[in-house]
């Protein structure tokens, strides 16, 4: 296959002079200028971040001229991969509408009780980035509970609509609803229409996806990104075409939204990039289709580059270095992250531990079907995930449970795979005709069971509000105090000056000025952890008078009374 010559169409060459032109004309020092007065951040850091910007911007201009100038024309080409399934034809408009109807269920439920209390997280991004200016939303990365990606859309939603719990986390809503249509489109890639249809509905009624839907972070974000940037991917793997840059520009555009949702996003595109080494290496045919992927993976590191260039100086020395330095964690322990994971699924189904274990077994059917039918497509579901594991496990990263729900999709349908394989081997002899019938009723009743356990999703994540309410009718404000993580949630978010402590001399003081101490604190593992004698004190000589508990695995409020002899 040779290139054309090198002519990039009129649009492309305007874009992409307009890209150029763009870099080269915004000032460096004034535009610094105006990020510190916006973000309080040093202007030199931020001067390296208009830089940077600057180059990326320039890189993308000429990137987009030189992929449309290069395109190939329309040839046949060798796919680098067999696609490994059985061709079927494309569902028809009855197929669409239906699963349209699940998918527009599937949202309704996500806007269900959307204004409950916030936890700590969410917090944290309203207090920090949605009340916050565009300017800081988009230009600084104090923290890494900074998505990057989701606090823009979450101060775009704020100032528009005000500020309150549905406005944050209605980004999270409408992203989470999209990804249910990205599954069905993907699964038709990998799986035939029945069991693309009932992942979609397994999907919409699964709580843990509701969750995350009404989470205002950017895990769905990420997850709707994967889903499309996979298929795509996977789509040039077995392209017999060699048609220009639709394909990996949507690979592009969709990757990078990923990792600008989320900074782990990034692994995905190494696993596709390592795949695509592995497949182009193995490919003997002449004339096979190699390259599209690669220029996917140029368009997904400029973007990528692009959105993150006004933070790079201060992301790396966010994320460099280990979560919580200096203190032991299980966190960091991933068979803690399994132990979570298996009781978090175990809450969440009908059946408990029992039904954990049997899907044990279903899920290795499914995973052995989907390596009979391609190892490449096997690797695209669990690649992404081995790799972020393996990588925040060497970092020293706590590791969160939520850093892998971008591979629930995958999860849903090697789940659903594993069913109909099931039926399969059990409905033999005379219940042989009946093999679909009775996959379609096993899928079905997994859906009511799921459908079951959504109560689970709604209701406060954390409950701030009622915990507040509770302590200032019994106390006066004077005599409360916060630890740690408590501080956020009553004095920046809900306005109660109770005195902030941070030590154990604090404590002790603060209980010699006050004979009747109440302290409120969350996440009291992440205390313990931090602050052993603080929690020591805490437990030996107080008094546990309330706990309010939330949706957030963890995440209690506990209201401690100390009373002096």
């Amino acid at each position: 296959m040779s290139p054309r010559s090198f002519r990039p169409r009129p649009l492309a060459l305007v874009a992409g002079l307009a890209f150029v032109g763009l870099a080269l004309a915004v000032p460096v020092a004034s535009s610094a200028q105006f990020l510190a007065r916006e973000t309080g951040l040093d202007p030199a850091i931020l001067a390296q971040g208009v830089w940077i910007w600057k180059a990326a911007t320039l890189l993308l201009g000429i990137l987009g001229m030189v992929a449309d100038g290069l395109r190939p024309g329309e040839v046949e080409a060798s796919p680098l991969l067999e696609r490994g399934q059985s061709a079927e034809s494309p569902p028809n408009l009855r197929w669409n509408l239906g699963v349209l109807a699940i998918c527009c269920a599937g949202l309704s439920l996500r806007f269900h009780d959307l204004g409950a209390g916030l936890w700590f997280d969410e917090i944290d991004t309203l207090v920090r980035y949605g009340n916050s200016s565009l300017a800081k939303a988009v230009a600084s990365f104090e923290t890494q509970n900074n998505h990057l990606g989701y606090s823009l859309f979450a101060n775009l939603s704020v100032h528009a609509f005000g500020a309150s719990a549905w406005t944050l986390r209605l980004p999270a809503v409408l992203l989470g609803g999209a990804s249910l249509w990205a599954l069905w489109r993907f699964a038709l890639l990998v799986a035939p229409s029945v069991e693309a249809a009932f992942a979609t509905a397994l999907l919409a009624v699964s709580w843990h996806h509701v969750w995350f839907s009404q989470d205002a972070r950017g895990y769905t974000g990420m997850f709707l990104a994967a889903l499309i940037a996979s298929g795509a991917f996977l789509s040039m793997l077995w392209s017999r075409r060699a048609a220009g840059m639709k394909l990996p520009l949507v690979y592009g555009l969709a990757a990078s939204f990923a990792v600008w949702m989320h900074v782990t996003a990034v692994f995905v595109v190494v696993a596709h990039f390592l795949i695509w080494l592995w497949v182009a290496a193995r490919a003997k045919q002449s004339g096979a289709n190699r390259w599209p992927p690669l220029w996917g993976f140029l368009f997904a590191a400029a973007l990528s580059l692009w959105c993150y260039a006004l933070v790079l100086p201060q992301f790396v020395a966010t994320l460099g270095g280990p979560s919580m330095p200096g203190h032991e964690t299980q966190w960091r322990n991933p068979m803690w992250m399994v132990r979570e994971m298996v009781s978090g699924l175990a809450a969440g189904v009908p059946g408990g531990w029992l039904a954990i274990a049997e899907g044990v077994f279903v899920l290795g059917l499914g995973l052995w079907s989907y390596a009979r039918q391609s190892l490449a497509v096997l690797t695209v579901f669990l690649l992404p995930a081995a790799l972020t594991c393996a990588v925040i496990v060497a970092q020293g990263h706590n590791l969160w449970p939520r850093f892998f729900f971008f591979s629930g999709g995958f999860a849903v349908l090697i789940l659903l795979r594993g069913v109909f394989e099931f039926i399969g081997l059990c409905a033999r002899g005379p219940l042989a005709p009946l093999r679909m019938t009775l996959s379609k009723a096993a899928a079905t009743l997994l859906c009511l069971a799921s459908a079951a356990t959504l109560p689970r999703a709604f209701g406060p994540k954390q409950d701030f509000a009622a915990a507040a309410e509770y302590v200032g009718a019994h106390v006066p404000p004077q005599s409360v105090a916060t630890l740690e993580m408590g501080s956020l949630p009553f004095r920046d978010y809900l306005g109660l000056y109770w005195t902030q402590i941070d030590d154990l001399q604090g404590l002790m003081d603060f209980e010699r000025q006050h004979p009747e101490t109440w302290v409120v604190l969350t996440m009291p593992m992440h205390l313990a952890a931090t602050q052993p004698e603080t929690w020591a004190r805490l437990e030996s000589e107080y008094r546990e008078e309330k706990v309010f508990l939330g949706t957030v695995h963890g995440g209690e409020i506990v209201v401690k009374v100390r009373r002096a002899p």
